[in-house]
């Protein structure tokens, strides 16, 4: 009888399921989840998207600022971005980009991440043909313009980056930029120069093309939200 005791309640024992404490999950990284990132950025590069008749071909500085508004879905990662830059060309005036990024995400080592980005949209070109301290002279001719000095050119282009995730949802990153212009416009600007001290205007003729390359790297700050 005892024996048989013994017996069922070892049986009953095996069937009950163990007790055992629940597993503790990992808290996932906060960069590996799907967020949106907002990121301002300083630009430093070159450009041959300027270039005046006359003058030797070939790339001008230029440096700015932007920002970038994305979406990450898993690895898939889309947004905008819109960047502003001068140039040191004198004449070359200012440039804007605004497009579209689509592209991966993808964690590497520790916080490090690592991005890929296709991007298209237009570039805005300025005052184009402007000598800045000519406008406003105290000594010397000013400078009257006729003719077009701004234009829009569709660009495509490619962005690769990493990012480090450290401080709770804030980030740090640095991008190469490769950018090309997907058309060609050329400009004829019309100067009058005015001489105040004999009251003679002289008049010239300037011609620029618009559209090229450039290459920059982009520092950026930002959070994941």
């Amino acid at each position: 009888m005892l024996h048989a005791v013994q017996v069922s309640v070892a049986l009953t024992a095996a069937a009950l399921p163990a007790c055992a404490p629940p597993a503790v999950r990992p808290r996932p990284d906060p960069a590996d989840r799907d967020h949106r990132a907002l990121a301002m950025s300083v630009v430093g590069g070159y450009s041959s998207a300027v270039q005046k008749d006359g003058q030797a071909g070939g790339y001008h500085d230029i440096s700015g600022a932007g920002g970038t508004l994305t979406l990450r879905r898993r690895f898939a990662v889309a947004g905008a971005t819109l960047d502003f830059a001068s140039s040191g060309c004198r004449t070359c005036g200012s440039q804007l980009h605004a497009g579209l990024l689509l592209g991966i995400d993808g964690g590497l080592v520790g916080p490090v991440h690592g991005q890929l980005l296709g991007e298209v949209g237009g570039h805005h070109f300025s005052a184009v043909g402007r000598e800045p301290d000519q406008d406003w002279p105290i000594f010397g001719p000013s400078r009257t313009y006729r003719g077009p000095r701004s234009d829009l050119l569709p660009y495509s282009g490619l962005r690769a980056g990493l990012t480090i995730d450290r401080w709770d949802g804030f980030f740090v990153g640095a991008w190469a930029i490769a950018r090309r212009d997907l058309t060609r416009a050329d400009h004829t600007i019309y100067v009058t120069h005015h001489h105040p001290w004999t009251g003679q205007d002289e008049h010239t003729v300037e011609r620029y093309r618009l559209g090229g390359h450039e290459g920059a790297l982009t520092l950026a700050a930002g959070a994941k939200f």
